[in-house]
């Protein structure tokens, strides 16, 4: 038997630059009863991004709610990841952003 979730899941996309806040992240993912995945694209991982990842796993253990992070290198594996939830959002600026929405061009 598969098991379901039946919280809906929200993806956000972490480029380079991300310029959100994590903890903010995991509270309006947890108001709004949901699963947040976070996807940091590119490697190595920058330090923003692992600052964006720090807050939002130190918010979502205070909170005890769920929490997946991914690396994601590549645009393939971007896609991957994003396919099933056409609702992600793209935390990036410039040309970061423009090469995020590149690779999921036709998949939001």
């Amino acid at each position: 038997m598969m098991s379901v979730s039946a919280h809906p899941r929200v993806v956000v996309v972490l480029g380079s630059s991300p310029g959100v806040d994590g903890a903010e992240l995991v509270q309006d993912t947890s108001l709004e009863q949901a699963e947040l995945t976070l996807l940091s694209f590119g490697f190595p991982v920058t330090a923003q991004q692992q600052h964006v990842i720090a807050e939002a796993m130190a918010e979502a253990d205070r909170l005890g709610v769920y929490l997946q992070v991914l690396l994601v290198p590549s645009p393939a594996e971007l896609l991957r990841e994003v396919r099933p939830n056409p609702t992600a959002r793209i935390a990036a600026v410039g040309r970061d952003r423009k090469h995020i929405e590149r690779a999921l061009r036709g998949h939001l």
